[in-house]
């Protein structure tokens, strides 16, 4: 009976330890991995729009 009681108070202590280190862990909010990807990924896609037609349109007047 005495195994049991140190036993129950045990796991008492350790569940109310995890209980305390557990609040004290700040919370972190929702992480968003692709702030700022979308505009850089629209802006490399016009500049290479860009290329082309400056490319297509320089190649096109020099061979005429």
């Amino acid at each position: 009976m005495r195994r049991a009681a140190l036993m129950i108070i045990v796991a008492v202590v350790l569940v109310g330890l995890v209980a305390v280190l557990g609040s004290r862990v700040p919370s972190v909010g929702a992480a968003r991995p692709y702030e700022g990807q979308t505009i850089r990924a629209v802006v490399n896609a016009e500049y290479v729009k860009y290329s082309l037609t400056r490319q297509r349109r320089t190649s096109t007047t020099s061979s005429a």
